[in-house]
């Protein structure tokens, strides 16, 4: 979804006019197929349904400027997912219902194919989500793995770790309108975004130093690289 070209013929009106990359384009089932366009995904806090609105934001003035910034782009986007989510279940109910299938039954399927770039932890909690809820899914067999209490325990608490790096990540993408690789587009200037990019970095590094993080620590944890 995120190489389609428009046209504004008016006012009010948006075309589609192109899609491109067409390389990556695959057939498969619709349960899997089914995802949020990239720049309409929900972030914490979202909760599905079709008459679930996001909660206004509040406590604004008890939040400094790092806390207050990510509640707003958190709050922004997850209003923009719902009226997604609202539109597609009033116009395209079969692919509302299989954006509804239970995430651990189909994330098993995409996951495999990018260990290479997330590593192996979405891989892992998606094995151990599948095996929790193997019999919730009505399989005839019995589950094919086995995880003990103790693996279990220390794999939520890896995963935590590794969606609050993934969740800042995405964040900051978003709030420099770059990708993974720090792209930016020749429609923005460039220092600007360089500048953005550090003021980001301090607020985090002033939130993180707070926590009692070392320096060594939060540049491991930022997404992009920081001069020293």
């Amino acid at each position: 979804m995120g190489n389609i070209f428009t046209t504004e013929e008016g006012k009010d009106t948006i075309n589609i006019t192109s899609i491109i990359d067409w390389h990556s384009i695959s057939i498969a089932p619709k349960f899997l197929q089914a995802r949020w366009p990239v720049f309409l995904e929900p972030l914490d806090g979202y909760t599905p349904g079709l008459i679930e609105k996001p909660e206004p934001l509040s406590g604004l003035e008890d939040m400094d400027a790092a806390d207050r910034a990510v509640a707003k782009v958190t709050y922004e986007q997850n209003y923009l997912a719902k009226a997604y989510e609202v539109c597609t279940g009033a116009f395209n109910t079969h692919l509302h219902t299989a954006l509804l299938v239970p995430s651990a039954l189909k994330e098993i399927y995409i996951r495999c194919g990018e260990t290479s770039v997330d590593g192996i932890f979405p891989l892992r909690s998606c094995l151990a989500e599948l095996y929790k809820y193997w019999s919730d899914l009505r399989f005839m067999e019995p589950c094919p793995i086995h995880f003990t209490e103790v693996e279990l325990s220390q794999y939520e608490e890896e995963l935590a770790k590794y969606e609050e790096w993934n969740d800042l990540k995405v964040l900051v993408k978003r709030a420099l309108d770059t990708d993974s690789e720090g792209w930016v587009s020749p429609a923005f200037d460039w220092n600007e975004k360089k500048t953005q990019h550090e003021e980001l970095y301090q607020m985090f590094a002033k939130k993180m130093l707070a926590e009692n993080k070392t320096i060594d620590e939060i540049k491991q944890i930022w997404p992009f690289p920081i001069s020293s």
